[in-house]
């Protein structure tokens, strides 16, 4: 009979029972011991009649969750075998041929058809690497690459836990190594050194236990009550190392990375749908009254507006002056540009303030002609009318204030042509 590769499938809602037939039948008495550590399985019977039957307890592991164990029959040596959780099962029937390496299983109820057999129709089954990591998929006249699917369950990788204990429902982040599998630590918004996250643990462990992280796809048994969370809403990598928040982190200090949204609420049995692994926002938080300003290494960092040469806009601004004072002096006279480059003409002159009041002055400083003057408040007027708006090369321009009460922030738009 034809044997199709296949992961011994274990209940987290039931009992299983799983039967293996031994195809050799080593006579009866022989112990035929499965175990599987990560999931304290360790269950041993006696053959009868080339035969044994488990009953195997409900797991308590996430669903589609994978484990390692064996199979061993006598005195043969150990061989691998993968166990997978599923939601619900039926009684597991496998044909088992053992040998000092292998394990095979064969579904007695009659052959399977195999990539080599298969030229119409469609066949379910599952793709377990060989020692070496690698998998041969069949001849080109077969690829599996050409056939196109869904893809029924989350997608998950195999990480290490490389520090205390990791439940599932924390976020994490990948911080190292150890020899070919990566390995996990909690992430934290308000540390860049533990973030981007990469997902969510669906199966947990103590360091340096093998834990499972996944990063697309639904997460199930996951605490997210309706008096704190609601159906869609997105959820964030937090400030507290390991958790997740429906509220995106605030302040200049903590980064911002969305890791997925709630399927379902519940206050054990929830649902996220993880996604959103690997990267945090490309713009970050800035805080109040800041701006994002280009550095030398053409990087945009948070600058106060107040400390922002006034040459940067005018460089940028060719036909404008800005300028900003936080809390103009009444009496005091300030340069808007000492030295004009080029003969100009003002065409319009703006002005505001966040609070308070004050009479702003335009004037040419070099022959002390007022151009325009406004009564400034916190809702911003232009000036009526302008005169003398013609600016001589080399002329100075400035800003007189006078008559003032309680201002602060006066912002100044001056627009000109030539």
């Amino acid at each position: 009979m034809a044997c199709t590769p296949t992961r011994l499938e274990l209940s987290n809602t039931d009992a299983t029972t799983v039967d293996v037939t031994l195809t050799t039948d080593p006579g009866d008495g022989t112990a035929v011991v499965l175990e599987v550590p990560g999931l304290s399985i360790n269950a041993s019977q006696d053959t009868s009649g080339g035969a044994v039957s488990y009953s195997i307890a409900t797991q308590t592991a996430s669903t589609n969750s994978l484990w390692d164990g064996t199979i061993q029959v006598g005195a043969n040596a150990p061989a691998e075998i993968v166990v997978q959780i599923v939601e619900t099962s039926a009684a597991q029937t496998v044909g088992l041929t053992v040998t000092d390496a292998d394990v095979s299983y064969c579904a007695p109820i009659g052959a399977a058809a195999t990539y080599d057999d298969l030229t119409s129709g469609t066949v379910q089954i599952d793709l377990l690497p060989s020692g070496d990591q690698t998998l041969d998929l069949g001849s080109a006249d077969y690829r599996w690459a050409e056939i196109h699917g869904d893809l029924d369950g989350p997608v998950m990788f195999r990480a290490k836990a490389s520090t205390g204990t990791l439940a599932v429902g924390d976020v994490v982040y990948i911080d190292g190594v150890s020899g070919e599998t990566p390995t996990v630590a909690k992430a934290s918004a308000a540390s860049s050194a533990t973030m981007p996250a990469f997902g969510i643990i669906s199966v947990g462990g103590t360091a340096p236990a093998e834990v499972y992280v996944t990063t697309l796809g639904s997460l199930s048994g996951v605490a997210l009550p309706s008096a704190t969370y609601t159906l869609g809403q997105n959820v964030y990598v937090s400030t507290t190392a390991g958790q997740f928040t429906n509220v995106a982190p605030t302040g200049e200090a903590n980064l911002i990375q969305n890791i997925g949204y709630v399927a379902k609420t519940h206050d054990t049995n929830g649902i996220l749908k993880v996604g959103g692994a690997g990267r945090t926002n490309a713009v970050p938080n800035l805080n109040q009254d800041k701006i994002f300003l280009g550095n030398g290494s053409n990087q945009a960092v948070s600058t106060a507006l107040s400390a922002v040469a006034l040459t940067k806009f005018s460089n940028d601004l060719s036909d404008s002056y800005l300028m900003l004072i936080e809390a103009p002096t009444i009496g005091k006279t300030y340069t808007i540009d000492g030295r004009v480059a080029t003969a100009r003409t003002v065409t319009n002159y703006y002005a505001k303030t966040s609070s308070g009041t004050c009479t702003a002055v335009l004037k040419n400083l070099t022959d002390t002609t007022t151009i325009g003057s406004i009564t400034v408040t916190s809702t911003g007027a232009s000036a009526g009318s302008l005169s003398n708006t013609a600016v001589d090369e080399n002329d100075r321009l400035g800003l007189e204030i006078s008559i003032g009460s309680s201002t602060a922030d006066l912002e100044i738009v001056v627009e000109f042509t030539g």
